[in-house]
């Protein structure tokens, strides 16, 4: 397991990974990464609308990506919160390196390790799960496993969100949050749902 805490890199010299970039990368990995396009401004803010940060003090990000929606977190989040952005993909892990942001805690491993990063870090509890990990392909075993786990790491009050592009597994936040809503995004390619779900 990688560990990474971007720091000293000038935030006016981001080297965006291009949008054709993403798509070959996105196109090798597409069991994990789920999509082959960007999250579009539209969706990232409804994510962030549904996340509702301002008050988040541990905010945890699964399947972070090249950092669009990483970007999008951080900008609505407190000064004195962190933000853990687990990715798989070492060539993205590189280019969300780039955010200069002492905030952002970049884990280059499996979600599923999600209890022993927090532990690591000395945290107690999650008040917020963003996910844009392709859980609707994953087998339901482990989808039921990682939601689970972010669900007994969560402060009551906390918030489930998560980025899908069917209602597939819907059921399954159900099942464990005991509520789920849903968003639609049409300014997304393609259009996206935002599912959140809160810890009682």
């Amino acid at each position: 397991m990688e560990i990474t805490q971007t720091i000293d890199k000038p935030e006016g010299k981001y080297r965006h990974m291009g949008r054709f970039a993403f798509f070959i990368e996105s196109l090798k990995n597409i069991r994990t990464v789920g999509t082959v396009t960007r999250s579009s401004r539209f969706l990232c803010q409804s994510v962030v609308r549904h996340a509702d940060l301002k008050k988040a003090h541990v905010v945890v990000e699964l399947g972070a990506g090249d950092g669009v929606m990483t970007r999008h977190l951080l900008k609505a989040m407190s000064k004195d919160s962190y933000l853990i952005s687990f990715e798989i993909n070492k060539v993205f892990c590189e280019r969300l390196s780039k955010i200069n942001d002492s905030r952002l805690i970049i884990i280059n491993d499996s979600a599923e390790t999600l209890a022993e990063v927090v532990e690591s870090r000395g945290l107690d509890k999650v008040d917020v799960v963003v996910s844009a990990l392709p859980l609707s392909v994953f087998p339901e075993d482990l989808t039921k496993a990682i939601v689970g786990q972010c669900h007994a790491l969560m402060r009551a009050g906390g918030r489930f969100v998560q980025i899908h592009y069917s209602l597939k597994t819907k059921e399954i936040y159900r099942n464990i949050f005991g509520n789920v809503g849903s968003a639609f995004e049409v300014r997304n390619i393609p259009p996206a749902y935002v599912l959140y779900c809160f810890k009682t």
